[in-house]
């Protein structure tokens, strides 16, 4: 059996630091995972610092996969060449919606007959959780349809507030299961071994609508479509909640030079303004020639991580995502704090709307 992954969490709570903690223990215990990541505006600087790590993973740069790159990842999964002992691991991105995701999965016939058992493990950010102002109803909505959860930012909470968001979780989803990363990758490994169709344990539960039937997946009354294509014939669903909070957050790509001095980029960091949610990228120090690091900022916490791989070109670059970013303002003040090369930036605007009372979404580049 090859069981497909879906790993969740708002932006920041450690989506590719989990996988850096999964791929090697399922390499070693014999199984042969396959990562999909999809990021905004640049998916290849995560997967870069990957590779070092899994042989096969894909990038899907763009808007998150629920929606506008929804058909690319699912071709994508279609295209995978799998055998025993394959796990497929996607990695959303932190705005993503994950039920349009799941209703997808579980309604192609063609998906379910390669995957017999889907999950999706959503990160909760103990130190952040239900402190995001109207970014709460999307942390919740991606707690809603998962199966497992695992707690980060552990050690910056204090016993009390670990506990608070135990209970919180268990009061938006009472089926979901708290684990860690080493007794998840034993699951796995248990699933894979075991060779069994694991299709009534440990399954997604999106809605009362969403039924297993016979040991396959189905909607009461409505018959599954199959065909060459992954989405044409999906039926479309409504999910009764606002997708539009998925589709609230502007990526921006900004160039950056080389040869910084931290401080310079740690003032920078740090005086980036509250719209930005979240911060990442790549730089190369002064004195350091060709020696990279990683960078990334969640609030105002800022962690630097030597890259054992070159980015593309040598490039360095940071990617700031959040609610309605003012890209002239932003990219003017780079380049006045570090001498950011006068290169054009590449943005995307995420946004919702309706056409004829169907919800629609589009991305201007």
């Amino acid at each position: 059996m090859t069981p497909l992954v879906l790993i969740t969490g708002f932006l920041g709570s450690g989506k590719t630091s989990l996988l850096r903690q999964l791929l090697p223990q399922l390499k070693a215990g014999g199984a042969r995972p396959h990562v999909i990541l999809n990021d905004y505006v640049n998916a290849q600087l995560d997967s870069d610092s990957l590779r070092d790590i899994v042989e096969d993973i894909r990038p899907i740069t763009g808007s998150c996969v629920c929606c506008n790159s929804m058909e690319q990842l699912l071709g994508t999964l279609e295209d995978l060449q799998l055998d025993g002992g394959d796990v497929v691991l996607v990695e959303a991105n932190g705005t993503t919606d994950p039920l349009p995701l799941l209703e997808s999965f579980v309604l192609s016939n063609r998906l379910k007959s390669r995957f017999t058992c889907v999950q999706q493990v959503v990160l909760v950010d103990q130190k952040r959780w239900q402190r995001r102002g109207h970014h709460n109803e999307l942390e919740r909505m991606q707690v809603r349809t998962a199966t497992h959860w695992i707690a980060t930012w552990c050690d910056a909470v204090d016993t009390e507030r670990a506990e608070s968001t135990v209970r919180d979780v268990a009061k938006v989803n009472s089926r979901v299961r708290k684990t860690t990363a080493d007794e998840y990758v034993n699951e796995l490994l248990a699933l894979i071994q075991s060779g069994e169709d694991a299709r009534d344990v440990n399954q997604v539960r999106l809605a009362p609508r969403l039924q297993l039937h016979g040991g396959g997946f189905g909607v009461p009354g409505v018959a599954s479509r199959g065909g060459s294509s992954l989405v044409a014939g999906l039926p479309k669903l409504s999910t009764g909640h606002d997708h539009s909070l998925a589709h609230r957050f502007t990526a921006l790509q900004i160039p950056l030079a080389r040869g910084l001095h931290p401080l310079q980029v740690v003032g920078w960091l740090s005086s980036l303004p509250s719209e930005v949610i979240r911060a990442k990228g790549v730089v190369e120090f002064a004195g350091q020639p060709d020696r990279f690091h990683i960078f990334q900022r969640v609030e105002d916490q800022v962690s630097f991580k030597e890259s054992l791989l070159r980015p593309a070109s040598d490039h360095c670059l940071a990617i700031l995502v959040g609610v309605g970013l003012d890209e002239t303002a932003l990219t003017q003040d780079a380049m006045g704090r570090l001498g950011t090369p006068a290169v054009s930036t590449h943005t995307r605007n995420i946004t919702a709307g309706s056409v004829n009372g169907r919800e629609t979404s589009k991305v201007d580049e």
